[in-house]
């Protein structure tokens, strides 16, 4: 006796034959599901007129409240606008990180403490430039 083939499928017939070891048993596929027609984007309310005494009224409150609701200026580099100019690597503080690795290993923090670094180094500036020395 012939095993019937795995999964045989007529898709263009809507037909599923369900293999079986025993028989083989015909189903009909089911239908897709109906496809919802899309629902319409809201529109956008109009802003009022900046004459207008609704406008004036709003603003006036907002106003009072003073200098506590503004924001503080960006302070952090990735916050600016700009970006940060970039402060290279003196070879006085390479040597000072290769003197200060071989004391502290990979403790990045207490390198960066001990060390004499430019204000704007970070621990993990000191881990890249340490790396690229090849001393990490």
């Amino acid at each position: 006796m012939r095993k019937p083939e795995r999964a045989a499928a007529s898709m263009a017939e809507g037909r599923y034959i369900e293999p079986s070891l025993k028989s083989q048993r015909v189903q009909a596929l089911p239908d897709p599901p109906a496809r919802l027609p899309a629902k319409p984007k809201p529109k956008p309310k109009p802003k009022p007129a900046s004459g207008s005494a609704a406008a004036a009224a709003v603003a006036a409150p907002s106003s009072a409240a003073g200098s506590s609701s503004a924001r503080p200026p960006a302070s952090h580099p990735a916050s600016s606008p700009r970006p940060q100019k970039r402060v290279r690597w003196s070879e006085d503080e390479e040597a000072q990180l290769e003197r200060l690795f071989g004391v502290h290993g990979r403790d990045w923090k207490s390198i960066l403490e001990q060390g004499d670094f430019h204000a704007k180094r970070t621990n993990v500036d000191l881990k890249d430039k340490a790396r690229n020395l090849g001393i990490a």
